[in-house]
């Protein structure tokens, strides 16, 4: 389904195609009944990136056959998942918080050698993955609202994308960087549960406005801690962010769950480390602002 944005006012004819933006609406595809306003697309992309956070919206509960088949080797996973649903309605988030459970113990097996585990390069995966996830999500559900059949889809995309407080910033080599209040603020709300209190959008100053600098250089993924990390926050984000496939589909029904159950993680593992005097929360707090804010506005290849 093409989602179309009009001003009633206007008379167009029903099958002119118009592509335009203005501060009170946008004309995107044909004009036919199914056009809805700013204001629902709005609407509708919440419904699928983060019901819960609508005003008196309940998320619906899946009777057991109404849940997909999620993988054939593990057929307890499929009853998994419907026992985290019949919780839902005492605890929206509850399937993000035990997600970040399984998370955090599959994670530091992987990156546990006979020494431990190394808290920076810890950290430094967790920030890189929970940032992928930030703009994965939002950016598919923005693509899935637009009909595959639809011509110039991507023109499609940069248009609905403003109007969400979105810019894409394309560089010659092809690849895009998201930019804008809304992936920042969704990378706050990462952030926020991560370090485990209120955000302050000041303590992210810093690297937003060395990055915004650095777009499509090499040096955009140079961070304060490569000494210590051995790998760019790109790398770990390749590297980590499909390996808890799983663990999202089993737990997470929404896109923004997915980021924040990896956030759940990260606040775990900061808190462990702080409380073992291994590292101070003020450098924990740093290497996710870091690592997570950089992948959280790339978005890669069109």
């Amino acid at each position: 389904m093409l989602f179309n944005f009009f001003n009633k006012n206007k008379h167009a004819s029903e099958n002119k195609t118009e592509t335009s933006i203005s501060n009170k609406d946008v004309v995107i595809g044909e004009k036919t009944d199914n056009s809805i306003n700013g204001i629902e697309f709005l609407q509708k992309f919440t419904e699928q990136y983060a019901p819960y956070t609508l005003k008196n919206y309940v998320i619906k509960e899946r009777a057991y056959d109404e849940i997909p088949q999620i993988d054939e080797n593990h057929p307890m996973l499929r009853s998994m998942a419907h026992q985290v649903d019949l919780k839902r309605s005492q605890d929206s988030m509850i399937g993000a918080k035990i997600a970040s459970q399984e998370i955090y113990i599959n994670i530091t097996n992987m990156l546990k050698d006979d020494k431990g585990v190394h808290a920076e390069t810890l950290l430094a995966v967790l920030a890189s993955v929970c940032g992928k996830l930030c703009v994965q999500g939002i950016m598919n559900t923005l693509d899935n609202m637009i009909s595959k059949s639809v011509p110039d889809r991507k023109k499609l995309l940069y248009t609905i994308a403003s109007l969400m407080q979105i810019w894409i910033v394309e560089t010659k080599n092809g690849e895009a960087y998201i930019m804008g209040d809304k992936i920042g603020n969704e990378f706050m709300l990462c952030y926020s549960n991560a370090i485990a209190e209120q955000g302050d959008i000041q303590k992210l100053m810093p690297v937003a406005k060395k990055t915004a600098e650095l777009v499509s250089s090499e040096d955009y993924w140079v961070t304060p801690f490569d000494e210590l990390v051995h790998y760019s926050p790109r790398e770990l984000a390749d590297r980590f962010t499909g390996v808890f496939e799983i663990t999202y589909k089993t737990y997470c029904r929404f896109p923004q769950e997915r980021m924040l159950a990896v956030a759940f993680a990260a606040q775990k593992a900061i808190n462990e480390l702080v409380n073992q005097h291994v590292m101070d929360k003020e450098k924990a707090a740093s290497i996710f602002s870091e690592y997570g804010w950089r992948t959280s506005h790339y978005w890669g290849k069109f």
